[in-house]
């Protein structure tokens, strides 16, 4: 599998529990948590050739491995989803990629993404 190797300039995480949900006949509901869905929001920035090679890993690779960064960085990559990402130019230079990845966790596939 396809490692993605580039450090983001700006790495924000965030997380949500992935629940499950019984509803019984008397009205009672039951909610179990059976994951959590992690995604991080990534920004590069740089130089056209770096962002090029950024936007073209993307485009042949929709799942990868992938280290999170410090300090959230553990000693084994984790596999990442990435289902869209954007850019943006000025004078017709590529500037900045954002994305967001991903991650799978709590034997969810991709939080239910």
């Amino acid at each position: 599998m396809h490692t993605f190797e580039w450090i983001a300039d700006e790495a924000i995480p965030s997380e949500e529990p992935i629940n499950a949900e019984a509803q019984f006949g008397d009205g009672y509901k039951q909610v179990t948590r059976i994951g959590t869905k992690r995604t991080w929001r990534l920004r590069f920035l740089g130089d056209q050739r770096r962002l090029a090679d950024i936007i073209e890993a993307l485009k042949s690779h929709e799942v990868f491995m992938w280290k999170e960064p410090a300090p959230h960085q553990s000693d084994h990559p984790h596999m990442a989803k990435c289902s869209s990402w954007s850019s943006k130019e000025h004078n017709g230079q590529l500037q900045e990629v954002s994305c967001v990845f991903v991650l799978k966790y709590d034997n969810s596939l991709f939080g239910g993404v």
